[in-house]
């Protein structure tokens, strides 16, 4: 049971952290094309856009959460039966489930959710993203050797 719950723990620990970091950069490459038509931006209005824009961590943090179980669960056994650092495979897993759960949606929808991605660079730091949060995964999940107490 205290294995789940670490395993629970750390899974929470990656959703809310790449969930995070991908509000931010969306924010900030908003803020970038803002600012490359002129429209001064200040400090203030900055710190403000980035804090309101935190609001779609309640969606995005279920997006990410489902896509994060799916990838983790993948990057796990591929792990066991491929072999390799299970690092890289939860770092690739976190990034390749942020990129692909934006790409669906942006087929789906037929609009990328996230304006932040929808550039080639910001489609890239989305995936930077699922990349730490997939480290987060691998940093705080239970050790493999580990006695379940």
């Amino acid at each position: 049971m205290t294995r789940f719950l670490h395993f629970t723990a750390a899974w929470l620990v990656a959703v809310l952290g790449a969930s995070v970091l991908s509000s931010v950069f969306s924010s900030h490459f908003v803020l970038a094309e803002l600012r490359a038509i002129d429209i001064p931006i200040s400090l203030i209005t900055q710190l403000k856009m980035t804090f309101t824009d935190l609001a779609i961590l309640q969606t995005l943090g279920i997006a990410f959460g489902v896509a994060f179980l799916i990838a983790f669960i993948i990057a796990a056994l591929c792990h066991r039966y491929l072999g390799g650092a299970a690092q890289f495979w939860f770092m690739a897993a976190g990034a390749s489930a942020v990129v692909t759960l934006l790409l669906l949606m942006s087929w789906q929808l037929q609009l990328m959710p996230i304006a932040g991605a929808r550039s080639n660079l910001g489609l890239l730091m989305q995936g930077f993203a699922g990349l730490i949060g997939g480290w987060l995964f691998w940093r705080v999940k239970p050790d493999p050797k580990a006695q379940d107490l």
